[in-house]
């Protein structure tokens, strides 16, 4: 489930939710992955950003999740600011 907003010239908001699982076969048991060793349950992950145009050649983003593993005791909290730069010819265009 996501959702994005858009409420100015140069500002915009999104969110999503995420639920997973363990992959299952078809008499449902369960399949490991080798490049999950550790997955033992249910994954639900929710992360939300604010995205900020200062100019059309730039970017400013800003997002934070929380990633809930049954397998975890405690929640992962991440976030990060990213800055994007448009560099080199392109065609005109009204911003």
């Amino acid at each position: 489930m996501a959702g994005y907003w858009r409420f100015a010239r140069r500002w915009a908001v999104a969110a999503r939710h995420e639920l997973g699982s363990p992959t299952f076969d078809i008499s449902g048991a369960e399949v490991p992955d080798p490049a999950l060793t550790t997955w033992d349950g249910l994954r639900s992950r929710t992360s939300a950003n604010a995205t900020f145009w200062p100019t059309e050649f730039s970017r400013l983003r800003l997002q934070g999740s929380r990633d809930d593993l049954e397998w975890v005791a405690r929640p992962v909290w991440a976030g990060f600011l990213a800055a994007e730069f448009v560099v080199g010819a392109h065609g005109a265009h009204k911003f």
